[in-house]
């Protein structure tokens, strides 16, 4: 078996404050080549703080305090800034969730992919501009030779976000973290992007991580997911165990809200947090909200389960 194109070793970040915002705690996983990974959980439950730890983009004063995270054989926490610049775009790319606050309103899109292919080595301009049209092509816009020179404001929502991918493949990265490409899109370009996202991973080989509260959305694309509460990984597997028999309750919820059933029209809730992230962690983060909490639950679930499908509760420990 080939080597993880990501591991992700008791990854920890922090915020400070008095006391300081443990926003990731311990998470471990790995990626392999080809694979499509979801994370999926609630805002504020630490997945973007996660992707963004990925590329060395934690901004000051957040921090990671502990762990480690190795991208294609490069350790992403000891490589110095120019490193990572040269990393980024080439090695690991990322879709953004808003791709106006992402594209630059007063350069052309055209001239804006021109410049991450230039950074990364395109010297000739002939190639590179060769290389700009395949990529809209490659991302579905239509008469690519006339939309280089749009701005970005004259695209609709699903053009921009498909310049953004344009964006993110330009180099064949390794790995494409997309955090919530799909936010402020209708369902119709929604789709679009998921079935777009699939066919680049399944042509470049490229691992994607798909990052999303979107449940359905992971359900068409991923393989494998990650669930994630206050800062943990509370259950992990592949799409079909964990989605036809989650093991923990906060996924079950998630999945009764997500799919929810029609057979007795009750609507599924998670109750309000009582959860506060800055103080610290005592026992199960998920206990205040559980409906299956028992006296145990003071005490911090590890996860377990089979080699594939484990869960951070204790329910699981007496499956």
């Amino acid at each position: 078996m080939t080597a993880p194109v990501v591991v992700v070793r008791d990854l920890a970040v922090e915020f400070p404050g008095d006391p300081p915002v443990h926003a990731v705690r311990g998470v471990s996983f790995e990626v392999q080549r080809g694979e499509r990974l979801g994370i999926v959980g609630e805002s504020g439950c630490g997945k973007s703080v996660t992707a963004m730890s990925l590329l060395g983009l934690v901004d000051p004063p957040g921090r990671i305090t502990a762990g480690s995270i190795t991208v294609d054989g490069r350790n992403m926490l000891t490589s110095t800034p120019a490193e990572l610049r040269a990393l980024r775009g080439a090695t690991i790319a990322m879709i953004f969730q808003d791709p106006m606050t992402s594209l630059n309103p007063v350069f052309r899109i055209g001239y804006q992919i021109a410049s991450v292919l230039e950074h990364h080595g395109w010297d000739d301009r002939r190639r590179r501009d060769a290389r700009v049209v395949e990529l809209l092509r490659a991302v579905g816009i239509p008469d690519a030779e006339r939309r280089v020179r749009a701005y970005p404001h004259e695209l609709s929502g699903g053009m921009r976000q498909r310049v953004m991918i344009a964006m993110a493949i330009a180099n064949e990265p390794a790995v494409l973290v997309a955090d919530e490409p799909t936010t402020a899109l209708d369902v119709t370009v929604e789709a679009q992007i998921v079935l777009l996202l699939e066919d680049l991973a399944d042509r470049i080989g490229t691992a994607v991580v798909f990052i999303s509260h979107d449940l359905r959305l992971v359900s068409e694309l991923c393989d494998r997911v990650l669930v994630f509460y206050a800062g943990r990984i509370v259950e992990e597997g592949p799409i079909a165990e964990v989605f036809s028999n989650a093991r923990h309750p906060y996924t079950r919820t998630l999945l009764e809200l997500a799919f929810p059933s029609q057979d007795d029209g009750v609507r599924a809730s998670i109750p309000a947090s009582s959860h506060d992230v800055a103080r610290p962690m005592e026992g199960c983060a998920f206990a205040p909200r559980c409906g299956y909490r028992t006296e145990r639950c003071v005490e911090e679930p590890p996860l377990v389960g089979t080699s594939t499908h484990r869960a951070a509760c204790w329910l699981e420990e007496r499956a």
